[in-house]
């Protein structure tokens, strides 16, 4: 059998065995160098090597599988990144070599640079993952050779702050190390990214230019990687990428929604997660919660008594609840022309329902049914076109209501009360706040029956 035709066999049956875009990844720059009566020889990239360093490797166990079975025999695999030494014994140890230098930047970081420790809260229970920041910190300011936390996995429920504390983690990095190259992914836009590879025609150039990119990092911060489960292809190449970093001293960040034993990942990686520090991401508790939507609520002026925030903070589980909130605070503001308006506790109460649904919907003809009662007026003097002060006060109050709790437009509320056009509802609404001080307790009875509506 000619030698060259043998290793182009092994490829194309490993293709059929784990993809065409695997193998095409790992093999591209493969060179067939020997075939005698024990051994195969073959000179794979210094990414591809951390692969397949192990017998204990799948990949390595199905080359090996597929040249047993077609040479009907035991053989010895050897895979060399220098083909002028091919008598080694199987590499064990993963080389260390020099490659192209590339320039860095913090643009080229991808890191969020509104994501800072200066606006992020922690709780107490979370302090030990500020502890452990620190400490990479000063470990990676002074170039240590053994790093005690590496990698370094977070793990918690969706929304609780991971990404904001990882991006502020490598921002304050990049601040004390211009010269580290330091790289944010999200493992979906690094899966994304090496998909992409293989879209059309895939040439050796882009897939040096991707290991180049990896292979130069001094901090790599992949986001989520839990997403990556189901992905062989992307695994098997951040698998190459955390090997060469970790037995250089480089750091890798990891974040997850769940413990590493949970992902459905090998036990390879597995063991790997867990030889560095491993540590939970707990909820903020509502003090954290405080902090961070007063911190979000000054940045747009936002008028806002305590009793409405504690409603925010009672029906929010995490900061993504709560910046949630903020912005539909925003196009609230923004779509009824509000410059001066505090938010109290019953307009809290109307966004958490809205937003959330947890409070019971009420009707266009209960609200209005419930004021009319309230007054001791029909609908029909509500919608009447009357100055009486009984009858404007109702009026007010029912604009409010029926765009805050139902969010009616200015259009559909002037036609529900029987208005000549929709400025006049808009005025209200911009007024209501001065309107509502000089009758609270016509607004705090109307607004409780409303709100308590069965």
């Amino acid at each position: 059998m000619d030698e060259l035709f043998f290793w182009n066999k092994v490829l194309n049956l490993l293709e059929n065995k784990r993809g065409k875009e695997v193998t095409k990844f790992l093999f591209s720059n493969s060179k067939f160098l020997k075939l005698d009566d024990e051994q195969l020889i073959v000179k794979v990239d210094i990414l591809t090597l951390p692969v397949i360093s192990s017998k204990n490797s799948e990949i390595y166990i199905d080359i090996k599988t597929i040249v047993d079975d077609i040479l009907q025999k035991d053989m010895n695999l050897l895979f060399v990144i220098d083909e002028k030494n091919i008598d080694l014994n199987y590499a064990k140890e993963i080389p260390k070599v020099l490659v192209e230098e590339i320039k860095w930047d913090y643009e080229k970081t991808n890191l969020n640079m509104s994501y800072t420790f200066e606006n992020y809260f922690y709780s107490y229970e979370n302090r030990n993952i500020i502890e452990a920041a620190k400490q990479i910190i000063n470990e990676i300011e002074k170039n240590t050779k053994e790093p005690n936390f590496n990698p370094f996995f977070l793990y918690g429920a969706s929304g609780i702050g991971k990404t904001h504390f990882v991006n502020a983690l490598g921002n304050e990095l990049f601040k004390k190390n211009v010269n580290k190259k330091i790289l944010y992914k999200n493992a979906t836009e690094f899966f994304n990214e090496y998909t992409s590879l293989f879209k059309g025609s895939l040439n050796n150039k882009n897939l040096e230019e991707f290991k180049n990119l990896y292979f130069n990092l001094d901090v790599f911060i992949i986001d989520d990687i839990q997403m990556l489960a189901t992905k062989e292809g992307s695994l098997n190449e951040f698998f190459s990428v955390f090997e060469h970093m970790r037995v250089n001293n480089k750091y890798v960040i990891i974040t997850s929604d769940v413990r590493p034993n949970i992902l459905k990942f090998e036990d390879r990686l597995l063991t790997r997660f867990l030889s560095g520090l491993v540590v939970e991401f707990n909820f903020p508790d509502s003090d954290t919660k405080t902090q961070i939507f007063k911190y979000h609520a000054n940045k747009i002026d936002l008028k806002i008594d305590e009793q409405a925030i504690q409603v925010f903070i009672n029906y929010s589980k995490n900061a993504r609840e709560l910046l949630g909130y903020i912005n539909s605070i925003k196009v609230d503001l923004i779509t009824n022309d509000i410059d001066d308006f505090e938010y109290k506790e019953d307009d809290a109460i109307n966004i958490v329902s809205k937003t959330t649904g947890l409070f019971k919907n009420i009707t266009k003809k209960e609200i209005l049914n419930i004021i009319c009662k309230y007054y001791s007026i029909s609908e029909n003097e509500l919608k009447e076109k009357n100055r009486n002060q009984k009858l404007v006060k109702a009026r007010n109050i029912a604009v409010y209501f029926l765009k805050n709790k139902l969010n009616l437009t200015f259009k559909e509320i002037s036609l529900l009360l029987g208005m000549k056009d929709h400025t006049n509802a808009v005025k209200i609404i911009k007024n209501f706040n001065e309107f509502k001080e000089k009758n609270k307790e016509d607004y705090k009875s109307i607004s409780q029956k409303i709100n308590n509506k069965k």
